[in-house]
């Protein structure tokens, strides 16, 4: 079981990737996925390299390819039940199927994945799968649902960036509290010193 040269080229498609190198991106994630050897294992693990294979055909162009690895990548990825690796694997093929303008299809499955997020409790992912249904519906031509649904997406982002600054205050805040009641306690302890000195001076 071939599954450390799996590793080794997935990893350097990941890099190659990040060097924007598409065409060794491609022959480095089709020789990860020709070491997969069981994909009844760790379906997530070989699900993520297909959905790597999938983004580069799309980005090189070649959409019969890339519509078979988002399918593939789909699949496993039902097979492990992870609600939120399922929904961001469901959002990228109903991007595929945007794609090749089967925007019905591509609307279907949002909609399954847009419920899925709602009840795993993802915001990050709900406010995905609305950003990616209103992109859907804008190149379908339905305006209005686009506009709806991007709005739905936005007040989600927003919400989250003001979580994200409040909890950065309260770190703040806590972290201030800390350092100024160690501040305090040296303080003390200092002069708490200084007086048992002079006390024994004083003897």
């Amino acid at each position: 079981y071939s599954d450390g040269y799996y590793t080794i080229y997935n990893n350097l498609g990941n890099i190659y990737d990040y060097l924007e190198k598409k065409d060794s991106v491609l022959i480095c994630y089709r020789l990860a996925a020709a070491n997969i050897k069981n994909e009844w294992g760790d379906s997530s693990y070989y699900a993520q390299n297909y959905n790597n294979l999938a983004q580069t055909f799309e980005t090189l162009g070649y959409r019969d390819s890339m519509i078979i690895y988002a399918t593939r990548s789909f699949e496993l990825y039902k097979r492990c039940g992870r609600k939120t690796d399922l929904a961001n694997s469901g959002m990228s093929l109903a991007g595929v199927y945007t794609i090749l303008g089967q925007y019905k299809k591509a609307e279907i499955l949002l909609l399954e994945m847009i419920a899925l997020t709602k009840e795993s409790g993802d915001k990050y992912e709900l406010a995905d799968g609305y950003y990616n249904y209103s992109k859907n519906a804008f190149a379908a031509g339905d305006y209005k649902k686009a506009y709806l649904y991007k709005d739905s997406s936005q007040k989600i982002y927003d919400e989250l960036l003001n979580e994200e600054k409040l909890r950065s205050l309260n770190e703040a805040s806590e972290k201030y509290g800390a350092e100024k009641k160690q501040l305090m306690i040296n303080q003390l302890n200092t002069e708490n010193s200084a007086k048992e000195t002079l006390l024994e001076e004083g003897r």
